[in-house]
């Protein structure tokens, strides 16, 4: 009868093993699948060092642990080329099923180059006394065909 008995608390304890072992595997699983929401925060003019820190971490997210981007957005504009390659990034992130949205906090701003970059984005959200624009580019020492060429080309890229 003992060692029926001992058998018996064996099996016990290896099913107890078993459940355990199951259960920490089903949770680690679950913790597997959350995603994060990464926050970009572009508190500066659009220059070759924000866009390189945009694009960066932009093409460096992966869809299976990102749930989403924010990009925290107080800039009162800059360079065109720079914007150009935040867009490029913005919609190559989108493409890979990563939404990227905007928020210009509180009393900030998402002027010039900064607009573009959030039209580019899933939406954009506006804290009370922040504003966007105006969206139109300023070329320094060209032509009036030249500014007509780039305004052109902006309106198209809206």
């Amino acid at each position: 009868m003992l060692a029926h008995s001992t058998g018996n608390r064996l099996k016990i304890i290896l099913m107890a093993v078993s459940l355990v072992i199951m259960l920490s595997m089903v949770s680690v699983s679950v913790q597997a699948q959350q995603k994060n929401v990464v926050v970009i925060n572009l508190d500066e003019e659009i220059d070759a060092g924000s866009s390189n820190m945009i694009v960066t971490t932009l093409n460096g997210l992966s869809n299976s642990t990102t749930e989403a981007v924010i990009i925290s957005m107080n800039t009162p504009g800059g360079i065109l080329e720079n914007m150009l390659q935040m867009v490029s990034a913005i919609t190559g992130a989108e493409s890979r099923g990563i939404p990227v949205y905007t928020y210009i906090p509180v009393n900030g701003m998402g002027a010039s180059a900064g607009s573009y970059v959030a039209m580019a984005t899933e939406g954009i959200y506006m804290g009370n006394g922040s504003y966007i624009g105006p969206s139109t580019p300023i070329v320094e020492g060209g032509t009036a065909l030249q500014e007509q060429h780039t305004t052109s080309a902006m309106e198209e890229l809206m």
